[in-house]
């Protein structure tokens, strides 16, 4: 978490790569960004998970939380690995005390990494992908020291390779909008900074807790649009071939234990 929203990402995204590079053989470790995609067929409507990548090498590396304000834009990434919680067992209240010992059912996420994430291409999302993700898309492919005019050109040629219109999103994707975002790259609103700080708090202690889910995996805020200020959470990222097949980022019945 800093104070650049993107150089926070960055780092965040250097730093997976880095473990990655550590824990997986070579020719597995994370690379940069597409080449995921470029080895899979094009899917319409799948926020990147038509592509199946080989199961991480997570037991090394941390839990990773990437968030940020850009003036009235948010938002918060997470890459938790592999990710079990235990929602607490309901039991009514006039349960007796012998009957209390119910079952507990664990859940496992499996996340891709926030790189991964950020990466997926215009023409896998699905339109209820928030118009913000895609701009900070934009500010991340832009060369440093790049101004609106090299931002919206960027814009201009991923919606051409893309063959998509400005309207593929349920919100257009306007050279307006990406030039908001963009001037908006360095700056804080005290409010919204205060909202994201609650959103980071609230998944620090679900962490600790382990009984809640989690943001999976991202959360994008924009105070500019009525339906997105309260935020909005999207799975984005590649599948993952685990052992019980074919894993999309679902949350997946684990295994039962006792209290």
């Amino acid at each position: 978490i800093g104070t650049n929203a993107l150089q926070t990402l960055e780092e965040i995204c250097e730093c997976t790569n880095r473990f990655s590079a550590a824990a997986e053989p070579e020719g597995r470790a994370s690379k940069r960004p597409r080449s995921a995609e470029d080895a899979a067929p094009r899917a319409e409507s799948s926020n990147g998970a038509h592509v199946t990548l080989p199961p991480r090498a997570t037991e090394q590396t941390p839990k990773m939380l990437a968030a940020g304000a850009l003036g009235l834009f948010g938002f918060c990434a997470l890459d938790l690995g592999s990710y079990s919680y235990a929602p607490a067992p309901k039991v009514a209240a006039d349960t007796d005390a012998a009957d209390k010992e119910a079952p507990i059912t664990k859940y496992l996420i499996t996340f891709p990494s926030i790189e991964q994430a950020f990466s997926i291409e215009w023409q896998a999302m699905t339109n209820r992908v928030p118009r913000i993700f895609c701009a900070l898309q934009l500010l991340r492919q832009a060369p440093a020291g790049a101004d609106a005019a090299k931002v919206e050109s960027l814009r201009t040629e991923r919606l051409h390779a893309a063959g998509l219109s400005e309207d593929f999103l349920r919100d257009p994707l306007t050279s307006d909008f990406v030039s908001t975002v963009f001037g908006a790259a360095h700056a804080q609103v005290p409010a919204v900074c205060a909202i994201l700080g609650g959103l980071v708090a609230a998944e620090v202690v679900k962490l600790i807790g382990g009984k809640e889910p989690p943001i999976n995996n991202v959360l994008l805020f924009d105070a500019t649009t009525p339906r997105e200020t309260a935020g909005v959470v999207v799975r984005l990222g590649p599948s993952f071939q685990m052992p019980w097949g074919r894993d999309s980022g679902q949350p997946r019945r684990e295994v039962d234990t006792t209290n």
